[in-house]
């Protein structure tokens, strides 16, 4: 071991002695504890995109509620002063 590096960059190094490349002997967890991890976090992943799309509608519904008159539907009085300075 040359001075500086753990005993885990040692270990974990290939057999060629290239250093920073790790091979299939490095890995952190065995092949079917990572797949079970892999897939819940896929899990998680796919939960947290439908939390996102659901606060996406919900703050478009806000925001269509914050323009528009609750009785009419037509847009309110700030909503229009936006658009005639726009135009």
């Amino acid at each position: 071991m040359t001075t500086g590096e753990s005993k885990l960059y040692v270990v974990a190094r290939r057999p060629s002695g290239r250093g920073g490349r790790f091979g299939p002997c490095g890995s952190a967890a065995p092949l079917p504890q990572a797949a079970s991890e892999i897939e819940t976090l896929r899990a998680i992943n796919a939960h947290l995109v439908r939390q996102i799309a659901e606060l996406k509608q919900s703050m478009a519904q806000a925001q269509r509620l914050a323009d528009r008159d609750g009785l009419t539907g037509l847009y309110n009085r700030r909503k229009c002063s936006i658009c005639s300075r726009m135009h």
